[in-house]
C-alpha cells in the first residue's frame, strides 16, 4: 500500500492519527499435514480490508480465496478496535495475542485463535514424559488414566499450553507396554 493511500485511510483527531475502520482478517492453512500448523489459525485486525487472491478487490466479509493452503477470510467491518476484539471473543472464544509476529503494513494486532498454544503428539509427550512415567502402572484404570490427563491439562494451561487432543493415545500405549513388560 502507498503512503498516499495510507493517509487517506486515515482521519486526524487532536493530533494522533486514528484508523476510519478496523477489519477482522482470518487466515488458517487447510492443507495436508494440520499436525505441523496447530497454532497457525490466526485473526487480524487491520485498517485495510483483505483482498480477494485473485481479483485484488477490497473484500469485508467473506472468503477471500486459498493459495498454497492458507485460506484468508475477511471477517467484518467494525468502527471501533473494541468492536472488532468484542467480535473476535463473540466468534471465537478467548483467543491470545502474538506478540512475536511482525505485523504488516495496516495490520494493528494479531491473535492466535484458542486461548492456548497447541501442543502436537510428540511434544505432549516430550513435556509430560517424566508425569507420565511416574503416574501410570500396569493396572492403571481408564478413569485413572482420565484423571492424570485432567492434571496434565490443568498444569499445561497454567503454563499457556493445551496438550494434545488424543493425549490418552499416549497414555494407554504406556500402560500396554508395562504390561507387557509384566
Amino acid at each position: 500500500m502507498n503512503k498516499k493511500m495510507n493517509v487517506q485511510n486515515m482521519l486526524s483527531n487532536n493530533g494522533n492519527t486514528v484508523p476510519n475502520q478496523y477489519y477482522v482478517v482470518e487466515k488458517q492453512n487447510v492443507g495436508p499435514n494440520q499436525d505441523q500448523y496447530l497454532n497457525a489459525h490466526t485473526l487480524t485486525v487491520q485498517t485495510v480490508p483483505a483482498r480477494g487472491n485473485m481479483s485484488k478487490k477490497p473484500i469485508e466479509d467473506g472468503w477471500c480465496g486459498t493459495t498454497n493452503d492458507w485460506s484468508i477470510n475477511a471477517r467484518g467491518k467494525f468502527n471501533t478496535l473494541e468492536d472488532a476484539e468484542k467480535y473476535i471473543i463473540e466468534a471465537y472464544g478467548p483467543c491470545r495475542p502474538l506478540t512475536d509476529l511482525y505485523p504488516d503494513e495496516g495490520e494493528v494486532k494479531i491473535y492466535g485463535v484458542g486461548q492456548y498454544e497447541k501442543m502436537n503428539m510428540e511434544e505432549t509427550g516430550n513435556w509430560a514424559y517424566d508425569y507420565i512415567k511416574s503416574e501410570i502402572n500396569a493396572r492403571s484404570t481408564d478413569h485413572e488414566l482420565e484423571e492424570i490427563i485432567n492434571a496434565l491439562r490443568e498444569l499445561a494451561h497454567r503454563e499457556g499450553w493445551e496438550i494434545a487432543e488424543k493425549t490418552m493415545n499416549i497414555l494407554t500405549q504406556r500402560r500396554k507396554d508395562l504390561q507387557e513388560e509384566e
